[in-house]
């Protein structure tokens, strides 16, 4: 494995977005994913993981997995043809256009019902494990970052630089 293949299983990409204002807006802080690489430069060693690939604009769940498929595609075409884990958010449901959105943490909490949420649960799982999006994870947490935006310092813990 040559060292831009090992870099990029390491980093993640999130595909293309909506970059807008008012309705057309879709994703938080899209100005900054404007003046990313094009994804045909992105993955052309391959990539560790896709990221929110159904919510960074509005996609049907068929055509998000059209178009995650298509993409896993063009990574099995690469020298290593190795797909990406492709993971997005599901803190309260799959965070897809047109997705069953349910209760915050706090609000599960406050049922007393743990069947209930072990059912609410099961339900984001299928919605997950339909789209063919390997990852669920909860907002603003262990997302992968740019193996270039970071460093370890001496006393081990991880600084972010970009």
């Amino acid at each position: 494995m040559a060292r831009e293949e090992k870099l990029a299983q390491l980093d993640s990409y999130w595909g293309k977005s909506n970059v807008g204002s008012g309705d057309a807006r879709v994703a938080p802080i899209e100005e900054a994913l404007a003046a990313r690489p094009s994804e045909s430069t992105a993955l052309a060693h391959g990539i560790g993981h896709l990221t929110r690939p159904y919510d960074t604009r509005p996609l049907g769940p068929e055509e998000g997995r059209v178009e995650l498929a298509r993409v896993q595609r063009a990574l099995c075409a690469t020298r290593l043809g190795v797909p990406a884990n492709a993971h997005d958010e599901c803190l309260t449901g799959f965070a897809a256009f047109e997705a069953t959105v349910y209760p915050t943490p706090p609000a599960w909490a406050a049922t007393f019902d743990t069947a209930l949420i072990e059912e609410m649960g099961a339900a984001i799982g299928r919605d997950m494990a339909s789209s063919s999006t390997s990852r669920c994870r909860p907002r603003r947490s262990s997302r992968p970052r740019s193996a270039r935006c970071s460093s370890r310092s001496a006393a081990g813990t991880t600084t972010r630089s970009c």
